[in-house]
């Protein structure tokens, strides 16, 4: 056989790797597992600097001691790289975006994307690996299985070293039973190797040896001997992809039912393929129900191999949410912490910046816009096969150029479809309605407006009367699945965040599942198979999705006739926030469940404003308050003001009742309430009354949070809470004590305290949940400015001490900032520049040091704040003829830099005039200044001053 590393690789002119094609009708698709050859491309990893050049390949008496110490250097090697994860797995479906290695190092990438990266490194040093895959619902995973003897490497085609069965296509196999690793096999799980994990050897080999353990759960593993299908002349590895022509993006779109064709829709599909080839933007505007969603989802699935952004749009607001998180799972920045409000801003101005910068296409679905387009920011690309989909039924986007309104369907084609006695106004040529009612013909036997069924009197009446006629044929499992679509955001959801919430989270651990849950899980499936069946839901890839007009018509029938609709969606909220919420203790590393999506948005009229208002309207309020409360958690996760409100009506719910009596669960509850209140107040300019009411609700925060006693689950709740409520303890105080009209003494105790309360915080949070964690990093920036106003203030320690530690803290947070962001050019970073910028300016106003000292302080402060201009100035959003309140500043400090310069240096020269260089300067420029003015408003011109040397 033809050594790996020699065998010409294929070259392909546009660069570009094309997708990796799967059946996903056919579970047994081995063919294409075998396919994934062309994915390991060494021409592609060359530039990475991974390989193991000069290792020797020769056998030896050992030869598996030899390849094992080989596969731990090579994946050191990758560890010490520390390549991002990106949380969206690979997914068996018609299409899956593999990203070359150099998209990977750029960005990130998943298990397989990983996993292939390492198994051409092990191609390279001399070792057979193989591609494992391990399929089935949505745990799948790949990982690599690796035969460390290197004479194996020289074979044509050679099994796994593991306890396996062939499949009808060469080079693949499945996990058999027994699942016995051979001497000479390892298995690695190559994501720990990532920068959330950074995992050392050992613990991927036992990471590995436990996804071959997992083979005998649902679906299969298969494995596939890259080495022997790279024998075969067609699955010759793909070239080098050149920068230019990498995408932007790697995200799939989300999957969608397969979608039916109307006749009447043709034409008008070739025309809006035509305007995508180009480029630009495209409007689907129409009423719901007439295929807006599917349209653009057909559209953009023909564009760039299905690869692209699909987002939820209602408002700006939305739009940013739903930008942060694609960018989180591009950049594989995935962080519990990242699901806050102010990161998802952050990540959302990168997403912008991504899309702009590159010239390769892409596709973007800003789907159910609600607003008009003066409310929102488009993302915006400049180059051809960039395309933006706009679904909305909003009229303020009707008459906008780039607008196809879609109307109805024919009538004679509903006809056709639905028979003569359709009801044509009711249905209102909607393909969604139409495309229903067939499928319950389909299910029933006849028409839901058949048999003496009400007929609609307007096209709104007509999803809740095919409600009222499923509603009696289904199951209590299938009405109760039917009842959590309705009220769980409107995202594509997987039956396990179903069964969750129906039947709550399993207090088993999560890497096993037990009897019950498969009984509970099983349930859900076949109730959603049901509903599908009836026309109520639709299913494609493990998710489901029902459409707001079946959402709003169970929810408008729940709350008209089912007294037992409260206590339903009470049970749902608290499930839910159980499922989502942050992984508990003893799980460091391991990623959230891929069926609890993180970007669960909540639309704020559609989702938060009916189940609020359906809570609120309960008897007693008492009993509604942990919903409320599951309710807020998670709308904070976007809208931080919303919850505040709903924080608000828990209090509410509560008010009169004996707070000695309060259980620890019900305590934690009011104490992040308080909590809420409170940063509403910091955020609002608060006067000083409403200061000190906003620090002793952080106070009673506190207290509550004491829990002397609690189980590890609650305790950990506790103390995360009450190091949120002391973080913002600290602020408090810190704008406090400007204000205090007392001693000096007394605002530098108040200090004290602020710093106290921040220092004990960050320590908190950094334990619990990682001292990367954004909120670790905004506490410890806050600190580093407390730090400097300590320096003027604290005269019993040093201002040399205060500044160390500003500094010290500036710097961590700059290098937490840079490496979770990816950019520099963030006014989060601009921030630190310009802190660490004042650091070196107070140690030449503040501490003594030598002149020589104080120049290279100075030299390094103006390089800092010049810095911090110049990244403010750039920022997106700014007008070109105004400087932003921010970049003002940064200037304001560089100047004032510039002029101790000019002191310091006029110093260093000896003994001179009394009166300062900066001094002379400023009253130059302040006469150059007004000489200007007088000259600009018409006044006599001043004399010339005579500056010419004779």
């Amino acid at each position: 056989m033809t050594d790996a590393r020699e065998r010409p690789v294929q070259r392909e002119e546009h660069g570009t790797w094309p997708s990796w094609e799967f059946d996903e009708n056919d579970e047994n698709d081995d063919t294409s597992f075998r396919k994934l050859a062309r994915y390991a491309s060494l021409a592609a990893m060359q530039r990475l600097g991974l390989f193991l050049h000069g290792i020797n390949t020769e056998k030896t008496e050992d030869t598996e001691e030899t390849g094992q110490e080989r596969l731990r250097l090579l994946y050191e090697r990758l560890r010490q790289r520390a390549p991002s994860r990106n949380p969206v797995p690979f997914k068996l479906g018609r299409s899956q975006r593999i990203r070359d290695p150099e998209w990977v190092d750029r960005d990130s990438g998943n298990c397989l994307d990983l996993s292939l990266m390492f198994v051409t490194m092990c191609m390279e040093a001399g070792l057979r690996p193989y591609l494992c895959l391990r399929t089935g619902g949505d745990s799948q995973h790949a990982f690599v299985l690796v035969d460390v003897d290197p004479t194996k490497a020289e074979l044509s085609h050679w099994p796994p070293p593991v306890s396996h069965r062939p499949t009808t296509t060469p080079d693949v196999y499945q996990l058999a039973g027994g699942l016995r690793l051979e001497s000479e096999g390892i298995a690695i799980d190559v994501t720990l190797a990532c920068r959330d994990q950074e995992r050392p050897f050992s613990e991927a080999e036992e990471g590995g040896g436990r996804e071959v353990g997992r083979g005998r759960g649902r679906g299969s593993t298969y494995i596939v001997d890259i080495v022997g299908a790279q024998s075969d002349p067609d699955l010759s590895p793909f070239s080098w992809v050149s920068p230019y022509a990498r995408s932007a993006i790697g995200r799939r779109l989300p999957p969608r039912p397969s979608f039916t064709s109307f006749n009447s829709r043709a034409g008008l599909f070739a025309t809006l393929k035509q305007r995508a080839d180009a480029g630009g933007v495209i409007v689907l505007y129409g009423a719901p129900g007439t295929g807006k969603t599917l349209l653009a989802h057909q559209l953009a699935i023909s564009v760039d191999f299905g690869c692209g952004w699909f987002l939820n749009a209602s408002d700006r607001r939305a739009l940013n949410y739903s930008l942060g998180e694609a960018e989180i799972d591009e950049a594989g920045a995935a962080h519990p912490g990242l699901g806050q409000g102010a990161e998802r801003e952050v990540f959302a101005m990168l997403a912008r910046q991504r899309l702009l910068g590159s010239s390769a296409p892409w596709v973007v679905v800003v789907d159910n816009v609600g607003v008009g387009p003066d409310r929102i920011n488009l993302p915006q690309g400049k180059h051809p096969g960039q395309l933006v989909v706009v679904t909305t039924n909003n009229p303020a986007w009707a008459e906008q150029p780039e607008t196809i309104t879609l109307s109805g369907l024919d009538p004679c084609e509903v006809a056709q479809l639905l028979g003569e006695d359709a009801p044509f106004e009711g249905l209102d040529g909607s393909p969604l309605l139409i495309a229903a009612s067939a499928r319950f013909h389909a299910a029933v036997g006849h028409h839901w407006w058949q048999n003496g069924a009400p007929q609609p009197a307007e096209p709104w009446t007509t999803p809740g009367l095919l409600w009222a006629a499923a509603k009696p044929r289904l199951s209590i499992v299938e009405l109760c699945t039917a009842i959590a679509m309705a009220w769980l955001p409107a995202v594509p959801l997987a039956p396990e965040l179903l069964a969750v919430s129906l039947y709550g989270p399993s207090d088993a651990p999560a890497d096993k599942v037990t009897e019950q849950q498969e009984t509970e899980l099983t349930e859900v499936e076949n109730a959603v198979r049901r509903l599908e069946k009836l026309g109520l839901v639709d299913c494609a890839g493990g998710r489901t999705t029902m459409h707001r007009l079946f959402r709003s018509a169970v929810r408008d029938d729940m709350a008209a006739t089912d007294s037992k609709a409260v206590a339903a969606v009470s049970q749902l909220c608290g499930n839910l926030l159980d499922a989502v919420d942050q992984p508990p203790d003893g799980a460091p590393g391991l990623e959230a469940p891929p069926v609890f999506p993180r970007d669960l948005f909540m639309d704020p009229a559609e989702d938060v404003r009916s189940i609020r208002n359906l809570l609120n309207g309960a008897s007693p309020l008492a009993v509604t308050a942990p919903a409320l409360y599951a309710l807020g958690r998670m709308v904070e996760r976007h809208d931080v003001r919303t919850a505040a409100e709903i924080f608000a009506d828990v209090e509410a719910a509560l008010e009169g009742q004996n707070t000695d009596a309060w259980s620890p669960a019900t305590r934690l509850m009011v104490a992040d309430c308080l909590r809420s209140k409170a940063r509403e107040v910091l955020w609002a300019r608060p006067s000083p009354l409403s200061t000190q009411q906003a620090v002793d609700w952080c106070r009673e925060a506190i207290r509550l949070c004491a829990l002397p006693g609690a189980t590890a689950p609650v305790g950990r709740a506790a103390r995360l809470a009450a190091s949120r409520a002391e973080a913002l303890l600290g602020l408090l105080l810190r704008v406090q004590s400007g204000r205090i009209t007392q001693s000096k003494e007394e605002q530098l105790k108040q200090l004290r305290v602020a710093a106290s309360a921040l220092e004990h915080s960050i320590a908190e949070r950094s334990a619990l949940g990682g001292a990367d964690s954004p909120e670790v990093d905004r506490s410890m920036f806050n600190l580093a400015g407390l730090e400097l106003r300590l320096a003027w203030v604290d005269r019993a320690v040093p201002a040399a001490g205060h500044l160390s530690r500003a500094e010290r803290y500036y710097e961590e947070v700059l290098r937490i900032r840079r490496r979770r962001y990816g950019s520099s050019e963030l006014e989060e970073v601009a921030c630190c520049v310009n802190g660490l910028a004042l650091v070196g300016f107070y140690r030449v106003l503040l501490v003594q040091v030598p002149d020589d000292d104080r120049v290279r302080l100075l030299r390094e402060a103006a390089e800092h704040a010049a810095e911090a201009v110049r990244i403010r100035q750039g920022l997106g959003g700014q007008a070109d003829t105004e400087d932003s309140s921010d970049t003002v500043k940064s200037l304001a400090l560089a100047t004032k830099i510039t002029l101790l310069r000019l002191d310091v240096q006029q110093r260093m020269k000896g003994p001179g005039p009394d009166a300062r260089a900066s001094q002379d300067v400023a009253a130059g420029y302040q006469a150059e200044y007004d000489d200007a003015y007088h000259r600009r408003t018409g006044g006599e011109d001043p004399a010339p001053q005579d500056n010419v040397s004779r």
